[in-house]
Protein backbone atom coordinates (compact mmCIF):
# COMPACT_ATOMS: atom_id res chain seq x y z
CA UNK A 1 0.00 0.00 0.00
CA UNK A 2 3.19 2.23 0.91
CA UNK A 3 4.11 1.96 -3.26
CA UNK A 4 0.80 2.47 -4.65
CA UNK A 5 0.77 5.67 -2.19
CA UNK A 6 4.23 6.28 -3.76
CA UNK A 7 3.17 5.97 -7.12
CA UNK A 8 0.18 7.98 -6.54
CA UNK A 9 1.91 11.15 -5.12
CA UNK A 10 3.95 10.85 -8.11
CA UNK A 11 1.54 10.66 -10.61
CA UNK A 12 -0.06 13.60 -9.32
CA UNK A 13 2.74 15.62 -8.45
CA UNK A 14 4.66 15.14 -11.80
CA UNK A 15 2.56 15.02 -14.45
CA UNK A 16 1.42 12.07 -17.51
CA UNK A 17 4.50 13.27 -19.16
CA UNK A 18 7.48 13.33 -16.51
CA UNK A 19 5.50 10.26 -14.56
CA UNK A 20 5.68 7.95 -17.48
CA UNK A 21 9.79 9.09 -18.27
CA UNK A 22 10.21 7.95 -14.44
CA UNK A 23 8.01 4.79 -14.87
CA UNK A 24 9.66 3.65 -17.98
CA UNK A 25 13.29 4.47 -16.52
CA UNK A 26 12.20 2.39 -13.44
CA UNK A 27 10.57 -0.36 -15.39
CA UNK A 28 13.64 -1.07 -17.52
CA UNK A 29 15.66 -1.38 -14.05
CA UNK A 30 13.69 -3.45 -12.31
CA UNK A 31 13.00 -5.73 -15.36
CA UNK A 32 16.30 -6.85 -15.39
CA UNK A 33 17.31 -6.89 -11.75
CA UNK A 34 16.48 -10.04 -10.90
CA UNK A 35 19.54 -11.28 -13.24
CA UNK A 36 21.31 -10.09 -9.97
CA UNK A 37 21.37 -13.00 -7.62
CA UNK A 38 19.36 -15.09 -10.18
CA UNK A 39 16.81 -16.76 -7.96
CA UNK A 40 19.30 -17.48 -5.13
CA UNK A 41 16.51 -16.26 -2.66
CA UNK A 42 13.49 -18.62 -3.88
CA UNK A 43 16.60 -21.72 -4.29
CA UNK A 44 17.41 -21.26 -0.66
CA UNK A 45 14.02 -21.74 0.17
CA UNK A 46 13.56 -25.01 -1.68
CA UNK A 47 16.95 -26.13 -0.54
CA UNK A 48 16.65 -25.47 3.07
CA UNK A 49 13.19 -27.11 2.99
CA UNK A 50 14.48 -30.32 1.41
CA UNK A 51 17.52 -30.57 3.06
CA UNK A 52 17.39 -28.18 6.31
CA UNK A 53 20.30 -27.49 8.47
CA UNK A 54 22.70 -29.21 6.28
CA UNK A 55 22.00 -26.40 2.98
CA UNK A 56 24.00 -23.70 5.28
CA UNK A 57 26.71 -24.71 3.04
CA UNK A 58 25.35 -22.86 0.33
CA UNK A 59 25.24 -19.63 2.02
CA UNK A 60 28.86 -18.05 1.38
CA UNK A 61 28.86 -19.29 -2.79
CA UNK A 62 25.63 -17.82 -2.74
CA UNK A 63 26.45 -14.51 -1.57
CA UNK A 64 29.93 -14.38 -3.46
CA UNK A 65 27.45 -15.09 -6.10
CA UNK A 66 24.87 -12.05 -5.04
CA UNK A 67 27.84 -9.84 -5.10
CA UNK A 68 29.41 -10.62 -8.69
CA UNK A 69 25.86 -11.06 -10.50
CA UNK A 70 24.59 -7.76 -8.91
CA UNK A 71 27.37 -5.68 -10.42
CA UNK A 72 27.52 -6.61 -13.62
CA UNK A 73 23.86 -5.90 -13.82
CA UNK A 74 24.67 -2.51 -12.74
CA UNK A 75 27.43 -2.64 -15.58
CA UNK A 76 24.71 -3.47 -17.71
CA UNK A 77 22.15 -0.72 -17.11
CA UNK A 78 25.04 1.89 -17.56
CA UNK A 79 25.60 0.50 -20.47
CA UNK A 80 22.12 0.32 -22.05
CA UNK A 81 21.27 3.92 -20.46
CA UNK A 82 24.34 5.24 -22.64
CA UNK A 83 23.86 3.39 -25.67
CA UNK A 84 20.37 2.59 -26.18
CA UNK A 85 17.34 4.34 -28.30
CA UNK A 86 16.36 7.24 -26.14
CA UNK A 87 16.91 10.76 -25.14
CA UNK A 88 19.32 11.71 -22.46
CA UNK A 89 16.78 11.77 -19.69
CA UNK A 90 16.13 8.44 -19.94
CA UNK A 91 19.58 7.72 -19.85
CA UNK A 92 20.46 9.67 -16.73
CA UNK A 93 17.31 7.95 -14.80
CA UNK A 94 18.67 5.01 -15.78
CA UNK A 95 21.77 5.41 -14.21
CA UNK A 96 20.59 6.84 -11.40
CA UNK A 97 18.03 4.03 -10.24
CA UNK A 98 20.74 1.70 -10.66
CA UNK A 99 20.71 1.53 -7.15
CA UNK A 100 17.35 -0.24 -7.41
CA UNK A 101 19.13 -3.52 -8.34
CA UNK A 102 21.00 -3.46 -5.23
CA UNK A 103 18.29 -3.18 -2.83
CA UNK A 104 16.52 -5.52 -4.56
CA UNK A 105 18.85 -8.08 -3.92
CA UNK A 106 19.04 -7.29 -0.60
CA UNK A 107 15.92 -7.25 0.00
CA UNK A 108 15.00 -10.70 -1.52
CA UNK A 109 17.99 -12.43 0.59
CA UNK A 110 17.24 -11.29 4.15
CA UNK A 111 13.24 -12.08 2.96
CA UNK A 112 14.20 -15.52 1.98
CA UNK A 113 15.97 -15.80 5.65
CA UNK A 114 13.13 -14.19 7.71
CA UNK A 115 10.66 -16.65 5.94
CA UNK A 116 12.99 -20.01 6.72
CA UNK A 117 12.95 -18.66 10.21
CA UNK A 118 9.35 -18.24 10.28
CA UNK A 119 10.09 -14.66 11.45
CA UNK A 120 6.89 -12.88 10.06
CA UNK A 121 6.46 -10.08 12.41
CA UNK A 122 10.36 -9.38 11.51
CA UNK A 123 9.24 -10.23 8.02
CA UNK A 124 7.27 -7.41 7.80
CA UNK A 125 9.12 -5.03 9.66
CA UNK A 126 11.86 -5.23 7.24
CA UNK A 127 9.44 -5.06 4.83
CA UNK A 128 8.95 -1.51 6.19
CA UNK A 129 12.10 -0.35 5.05
CA UNK A 130 11.99 0.30 1.72
CA UNK A 131 8.38 1.69 0.45
CA UNK A 132 7.46 3.39 3.54
CA UNK A 133 10.63 5.67 3.61
CA UNK A 134 10.28 6.64 0.02
CA UNK A 135 6.61 7.93 0.77
CA UNK A 136 7.99 9.50 3.75
CA UNK A 137 10.59 10.72 1.46
CA UNK A 138 8.12 11.99 -1.24
CA UNK A 139 6.13 13.44 0.85
CA UNK A 140 8.67 15.39 2.52
CA UNK A 141 10.03 16.60 -1.06
CA UNK A 142 6.27 17.97 -1.95
CA UNK A 143 5.81 19.73 0.81
CA UNK A 144 9.85 21.41 0.79
CA UNK A 145 10.33 21.83 -3.33
CA UNK A 146 8.49 24.70 -5.22
CA UNK A 147 8.24 21.84 -8.31
CA UNK A 148 9.12 17.94 -7.60
CA UNK A 149 11.10 17.02 -10.47
CA UNK A 150 12.09 13.09 -11.77
CA UNK A 151 16.05 14.08 -10.37
CA UNK A 152 14.61 14.70 -6.90
CA UNK A 153 12.38 11.25 -7.30
CA UNK A 154 15.49 9.11 -8.61
CA UNK A 155 17.82 10.54 -5.93
CA UNK A 156 15.53 9.79 -3.42
CA UNK A 157 14.95 6.21 -4.71
CA UNK A 158 19.00 6.00 -4.46
CA UNK A 159 19.17 7.19 -1.05
CA UNK A 160 16.63 4.60 0.29
CA UNK A 161 18.38 1.81 -1.65
CA UNK A 162 21.65 2.92 0.58
CA UNK A 163 19.83 2.47 3.47
CA UNK A 164 18.01 -0.63 2.74
CA UNK A 165 21.74 -2.02 1.82
CA UNK A 166 23.13 -0.75 4.87
CA UNK A 167 20.38 -2.66 7.31
CA UNK A 168 20.03 -5.66 5.08
CA UNK A 169 23.88 -6.43 4.76
CA UNK A 170 24.09 -6.89 8.91
CA UNK A 171 21.11 -9.70 8.90
CA UNK A 172 22.96 -11.34 5.88
CA UNK A 173 26.23 -11.36 7.98
CA UNK A 174 24.86 -12.39 10.78
CA UNK A 175 22.98 -15.54 8.43
CA UNK A 176 26.79 -16.09 6.76
CA UNK A 177 28.20 -16.41 10.68
CA UNK A 178 25.55 -19.45 11.26
CA UNK A 179 23.17 -16.89 13.73
CA UNK A 180 19.88 -18.66 11.92
CA UNK A 181 17.71 -20.66 13.29
CA UNK A 182 15.35 -22.79 10.81
CA UNK A 183 11.89 -23.51 11.39
CA UNK A 184 10.48 -27.09 11.47
CA UNK A 185 14.14 -28.33 11.59
CA UNK A 186 16.08 -30.16 14.01
CA UNK A 187 19.30 -28.30 14.49
CA UNK A 188 22.78 -29.99 13.01
CA UNK A 189 25.36 -30.57 15.36
CA UNK A 190 27.73 -31.21 12.42
CA UNK A 191 26.98 -27.70 10.55
CA UNK A 192 30.16 -26.28 10.87
CA UNK A 193 31.77 -29.21 10.17
CA UNK A 194 29.52 -29.89 6.63
CA UNK A 195 29.87 -25.91 6.07
CA UNK A 196 33.86 -26.20 5.64
CA UNK A 197 33.53 -28.88 4.03
CA UNK A 198 31.17 -27.74 1.02
CA UNK A 199 32.19 -24.14 1.01
CA UNK A 200 34.31 -24.84 -1.47
CA UNK A 201 31.39 -25.54 -3.38
CA UNK A 202 32.21 -23.02 -6.61
CA UNK A 203 30.29 -20.32 -8.18
CA UNK A 204 29.21 -21.96 -11.04
CA UNK A 205 27.23 -24.75 -8.89
CA UNK A 206 25.39 -22.01 -7.51
CA UNK A 207 23.95 -20.29 -10.45
CA UNK A 208 23.40 -24.26 -11.92
CA UNK A 209 21.62 -24.33 -9.00
CA UNK A 210 19.60 -21.25 -8.40
CA UNK A 211 19.52 -20.98 -12.41
CA UNK A 212 15.41 -21.94 -12.41
CA UNK A 213 14.27 -19.40 -9.57
CA UNK A 214 16.16 -17.21 -11.46
CA UNK A 215 14.74 -17.66 -14.65
CA UNK A 216 11.17 -17.45 -13.02
CA UNK A 217 11.83 -14.07 -11.33
CA UNK A 218 13.34 -12.75 -15.04
CA UNK A 219 10.25 -14.29 -17.14
CA UNK A 220 7.60 -12.95 -14.35
CA UNK A 221 9.01 -9.55 -14.59
CA UNK A 222 9.57 -9.93 -17.88
CA UNK A 223 5.66 -10.77 -18.28
CA UNK A 224 4.58 -8.08 -16.23
CA UNK A 225 6.65 -5.06 -17.49
CA UNK A 226 7.11 -5.46 -20.99
CA UNK A 227 4.10 -3.41 -22.16
CA UNK A 228 5.59 -0.22 -19.96
CA UNK A 229 8.88 -0.11 -22.14
CA UNK A 230 7.69 -1.24 -24.85
CA UNK A 231 5.00 1.34 -25.02
CA UNK A 232 8.10 3.76 -23.90
CA UNK A 233 9.73 3.08 -26.89
CA UNK A 234 6.94 2.67 -29.84
CA UNK A 235 4.78 5.28 -28.65
CA UNK A 236 5.82 7.65 -26.08
CA UNK A 237 6.23 9.20 -22.41
CA UNK A 238 2.84 10.42 -22.38
CA UNK A 239 1.02 6.72 -22.97
CA UNK A 240 3.20 5.56 -20.68
CA UNK A 241 1.95 8.04 -17.60
CA UNK A 242 -1.72 7.03 -18.74
CA UNK A 243 -1.07 3.36 -18.70
CA UNK A 244 0.99 3.75 -15.42
CA UNK A 245 -1.43 5.35 -13.53
CA UNK A 246 -4.12 2.12 -14.52
CA UNK A 247 -0.55 0.26 -13.37
CA UNK A 248 -0.90 2.40 -9.96
CA UNK A 249 -4.17 0.40 -9.37
CA UNK A 250 -3.09 -3.60 -10.76
CA UNK A 251 -0.42 -3.16 -8.53
CA UNK A 252 -2.41 -2.29 -5.38
CA UNK A 253 -4.79 -5.35 -6.33
CA UNK A 254 -2.28 -7.89 -6.81
CA UNK A 255 -0.60 -7.09 -3.28
CA UNK A 256 -2.97 -9.46 -2.10
CA UNK A 257 -1.99 -12.52 -4.34
CA UNK A 258 1.79 -11.35 -3.73
CA UNK A 259 2.04 -11.34 -0.01
CA UNK A 260 0.27 -14.38 0.80
CA UNK A 261 2.45 -16.51 -1.58
CA UNK A 262 6.05 -15.30 -2.42
CA UNK A 263 5.64 -13.78 1.83
CA UNK A 264 4.01 -16.43 3.86
CA UNK A 265 2.72 -19.73 1.70
CA UNK A 266 5.49 -20.40 -0.34
CA UNK A 267 8.02 -22.29 2.55
CA UNK A 268 4.92 -24.14 3.48
CA UNK A 269 4.05 -25.19 -0.02
CA UNK A 270 8.21 -26.48 -0.84
CA UNK A 271 7.45 -28.79 2.50
CA UNK A 272 4.17 -29.82 1.82
CA UNK A 273 5.38 -30.87 -1.81
CA UNK A 274 8.18 -33.18 -0.12
CA UNK A 275 6.39 -34.55 3.39
CA UNK A 276 2.14 -33.78 2.71
CA UNK A 277 1.30 -34.76 -1.02
CA UNK A 278 -2.25 -34.99 -0.18
CA UNK A 279 -2.44 -31.87 1.97
CA UNK A 280 -1.23 -29.51 -1.15
CA UNK A 281 -3.61 -31.28 -3.26
CA UNK A 282 -6.37 -29.54 -1.17
CA UNK A 283 -4.42 -26.56 -1.09
CA UNK A 284 -4.27 -26.54 -5.32
CA UNK A 285 -8.20 -27.12 -5.86
CA UNK A 286 -9.30 -24.75 -2.66
CA UNK A 287 -7.42 -22.22 -3.10
CA UNK A 288 -7.54 -22.00 -6.66
CA UNK A 289 -11.21 -21.61 -6.82
CA UNK A 290 -11.15 -19.18 -3.68
CA UNK A 291 -8.73 -16.37 -5.16
CA UNK A 292 -10.64 -17.07 -8.78
CA UNK A 293 -13.87 -15.97 -6.85
CA UNK A 294 -12.20 -12.78 -5.22
CA UNK A 295 -10.53 -11.81 -8.03
CA UNK A 296 -14.08 -11.70 -10.16
CA UNK A 297 -15.66 -9.74 -6.84
CA UNK A 298 -12.81 -7.31 -7.50
CA UNK A 299 -13.16 -6.68 -11.03
CA UNK A 300 -16.72 -5.94 -10.86
CA UNK A 301 -15.67 -3.70 -7.85
CA UNK A 302 -13.37 -1.57 -10.75
CA UNK A 303 -15.79 -1.33 -12.98
CA UNK A 304 -18.03 0.29 -10.71
CA UNK A 305 -15.56 2.68 -9.19
CA UNK A 306 -13.13 3.22 -11.82
CA UNK A 307 -14.81 6.38 -13.48
CA UNK A 308 -15.63 8.33 -10.44
CA UNK A 309 -12.42 7.24 -8.44
CA UNK A 310 -9.38 7.60 -11.08
CA UNK A 311 -9.99 10.91 -11.70
CA UNK A 312 -10.91 11.97 -8.09
CA UNK A 313 -7.29 10.77 -7.38
CA UNK A 314 -5.31 11.22 -9.97
CA UNK A 315 -7.00 14.51 -11.41
CA UNK A 316 -9.14 14.89 -14.54
CA UNK A 317 -5.90 15.04 -17.03
CA UNK A 318 -5.46 10.86 -16.03
CA UNK A 319 -9.09 10.72 -17.24
CA UNK A 320 -7.75 8.67 -20.12
CA UNK A 321 -6.50 5.78 -17.82
CA UNK A 322 -10.35 4.82 -16.89
CA UNK A 323 -10.91 2.94 -19.82
CA UNK A 324 -7.31 0.95 -19.43
CA UNK A 325 -8.12 0.63 -15.80
CA UNK A 326 -11.68 -1.13 -16.48
CA UNK A 327 -9.97 -3.33 -19.37
CA UNK A 328 -6.71 -4.28 -17.65
CA UNK A 329 -9.28 -5.64 -14.30
CA UNK A 330 -10.66 -8.30 -16.63
CA UNK A 331 -7.31 -9.91 -16.44
CA UNK A 332 -7.86 -10.36 -12.03
CA UNK A 333 -9.36 -13.34 -11.93
CA UNK A 334 -6.74 -14.98 -14.16
CA UNK A 335 -4.34 -13.31 -12.24
CA UNK A 336 -5.08 -14.77 -9.40
CA UNK A 337 -5.30 -17.97 -10.37
CA UNK A 338 -2.00 -18.14 -12.21
CA UNK A 339 -0.29 -16.98 -9.23
CA UNK A 340 -1.59 -19.56 -7.20
CA UNK A 341 -0.68 -22.22 -9.59
CA UNK A 342 2.43 -20.92 -10.02
CA UNK A 343 3.32 -21.62 -6.45
CA UNK A 344 2.46 -25.13 -7.29
CA UNK A 345 4.80 -25.84 -9.83
CA UNK A 346 7.62 -24.80 -8.13
CA UNK A 347 7.84 -27.48 -6.28
CA UNK A 348 8.63 -32.03 -6.72
CA UNK A 349 10.54 -31.08 -10.04
CA UNK A 350 8.16 -29.09 -11.70
CA UNK A 351 9.91 -25.99 -11.92
CA UNK A 352 11.56 -26.38 -15.83
CA UNK A 353 7.33 -26.84 -16.20
CA UNK A 354 6.32 -23.77 -14.87
CA UNK A 355 9.61 -21.65 -16.44
CA UNK A 356 8.30 -23.18 -20.34
CA UNK A 357 5.11 -22.09 -20.05
CA UNK A 358 6.17 -18.75 -18.51
CA UNK A 359 8.19 -18.17 -21.17
CA UNK A 360 5.97 -19.02 -24.16
CA UNK A 361 3.34 -16.91 -22.48
CA UNK A 362 5.97 -13.76 -22.18
CA UNK A 363 6.82 -14.22 -26.26
CA UNK A 364 3.06 -14.52 -26.89
CA UNK A 365 2.92 -11.22 -24.64
CA UNK A 366 5.81 -9.21 -26.29
CA UNK A 367 4.27 -10.24 -29.94
CA UNK A 368 0.88 -8.84 -29.28
CA UNK A 369 2.25 -5.98 -27.85
CA UNK A 370 4.52 -5.33 -31.13
CA UNK A 371 1.19 -5.76 -33.36
CA UNK A 372 -1.12 -3.51 -30.84
CA UNK A 373 0.92 -1.39 -29.77
CA UNK A 374 1.58 0.58 -32.82
CA UNK A 375 -1.89 0.71 -33.83
CA UNK A 376 -4.00 1.41 -30.52
CA UNK A 377 -1.41 2.51 -28.04
CA UNK A 378 -1.98 1.83 -24.41
CA UNK A 379 -5.26 -0.09 -25.44
CA UNK A 380 -3.49 -2.71 -26.83
CA UNK A 381 -1.21 -2.92 -24.56
CA UNK A 382 -3.88 -3.43 -22.00
CA UNK A 383 -5.12 -6.22 -24.76
CA UNK A 384 -2.24 -8.00 -24.80
CA UNK A 385 -2.31 -8.28 -20.92
CA UNK A 386 -5.31 -9.82 -20.51
CA UNK A 387 -5.18 -12.27 -23.34
CA UNK A 388 -1.86 -13.29 -21.99
CA UNK A 389 -2.89 -13.21 -18.24
CA UNK A 390 -5.60 -15.94 -19.69
CA UNK A 391 -3.71 -17.63 -21.46
CA UNK A 392 -1.08 -18.36 -18.71
CA UNK A 393 -4.10 -19.08 -16.50
CA UNK A 394 -5.29 -22.21 -19.14
CA UNK A 395 -1.89 -23.09 -19.69
CA UNK A 396 -0.91 -23.58 -15.92
CA UNK A 397 -4.35 -25.10 -14.88
CA UNK A 398 -3.70 -27.44 -17.59
CA UNK A 399 0.11 -28.48 -16.13
CA UNK A 400 -1.38 -28.84 -12.61
CA UNK A 401 -4.24 -30.77 -13.85
CA UNK A 402 -1.58 -33.22 -15.18
CA UNK A 403 0.99 -33.02 -12.52
CA UNK A 404 -1.69 -33.64 -9.02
Amino acid sequence: MSNFAVQFVLARTLGPSQFGAFSAALAIVTLVAPLAAFGVGGWWLKVFGEKGYEAMHWVKPSLQFSVLSSFAVILLLVTWANLGPHDNLTGVLIVMLTGVVLAQVTIDLVSAKFQLEARYIGLAVWQLVSHPVRLAGILLLVLHLPLLTVFHVASLYLVVSVLVLSIGSLYLARFYDGNFRLAGHKESKHILKTRAHLEKSPLKSVFISAFPFGLQSFLFLFYYQVDVILLRYLVNEEAVGFYGASVIFMSAVYILPSVLYQKMLLPKIHCWAYEEGNRLQVFVKKGGVLLFFVGILITLLIWFVAPFFVPLILGEEYYPSVSLLMLMSLAIPFRYLAVHLASVLCTSGLMWVNLRITAFTALFCVLLNFILIPQYGGVGAAIAMVVSDISLAVFFSSAVRKNF
